[in-house]
């Protein structure tokens, strides 16, 4: 069974694996990731129009439809989801729809996000920040690079129009920058290393909003490459003004390295 792909003509427009999201704050968004097997307490579901997408709040919704057949108490059992690749993770189904034409309807979330699926690996990758500052009005990226690793943040058109209109900013969950990375030697990368890499990079944005910055959506660029869905934990997207101005865009590299510095101490730790 494959998971439906939605905003196909977004991916034909721009191969980029952000390019799903322009226009798309808050969600729902679809995602192309394909699921395997469907295990309920322990048996192999029959699932049929399997559609895996972010909900309205960013989190990781899977949704499918099934013969119907007896059974109490479907939506308390054990559910455990086979992703292509070999993960297999934990949901929770959160609704059973039992209909007279014949079928029933599922939906479940996942016990945990981000949700990790392992993969291959190349030395680029892609992903999506959630929450994030307003580092300049323009639209140019902020190249940040520390030891081997580099990422390129560049705000999406819908973040930059919301703060632009001065109004007020909402409280769901908002999709605000695409992240490109990649090693600056070319050997791929070890997801451990990338995730950690992105907290620090969200560690460094959260200091100068002044509020918690997430990330999520992790996509390396290898074919069948490892991958997260879902985000981290993040603050509000409003922050009071703090000590940070866009006219110090250009100095963004260098704070950046002296922030990973100062962090990579003892004392830090």
């Amino acid at each position: 069974m494959a998971a439906i792909a939605f905003w196909e003509d977004d991916l034909a427009a721009d191969p980029s694996p952000t390019a799903i999201y322009e226009g798309h704050p808050h969600g729902p968004v679809g995602m192309p990731d394909s699921v395997v097997t469907i295990t309920l307490d322990g048996k192999p579901m029959a699932a049929r129009d399997v559609a895996l997408r972010l909900d309205n709040y960013l989190e990781v919704e899977l949704k499918w439809q099934g013969a119907l057949e007896p059974g109490p108490n479907k939506i308390a059992k054990d559910l455990l989801v086979t992703f292509e690749g070999g993960t297999t993770a934990e949901f929770l189904m959160t609704s059973h729809q039992m209909h007279f034409a014949g079928h029933e309807e599922f939906v479940a979330t996942a016990r945990i996000s981000p949700l990790d699926l392992a993969g291959k690996s190349k030395g680029s990758a892609t992903a999506l920040i959630l929450n994030g500052p307003r580092l300049h009005p323009k639209a140019a990226p902020i190249v940040l690079v520390y030891e081997n690793y580099e990422v390129s943040l560049a705000p999406f058109e819908h973040f930059r129009a919301m703060e632009g209109r001065n109004e007020r900013l909402p409280l769901q969950p908002t999709i605000s920058h695409a992240a490109t990375l990649q090693t600056l030697d070319g050997k791929p990368f070890r997801a451990t290393r990338l995730y950690e890499f992105l907290g620090w990079v969200c560690g460094f944005l959260g200091f100068i909003k002044g509020t918690r910055v997430g990330y999520g959506q992790v996509r390396n660029d290898a074919h069948n490459g490892f991958r997260c869905l879902g985000f981290t934990k993040t603050d509000r997207l409003h922050a009071l003004p703090g000590w940070y101005h866009w006219a110090l865009q250009d100095e963004l590299p260098e704070l950046f390295q002296s922030y990973m510095h100062l962090m990579s101490t003892d004392d830090a730790r």
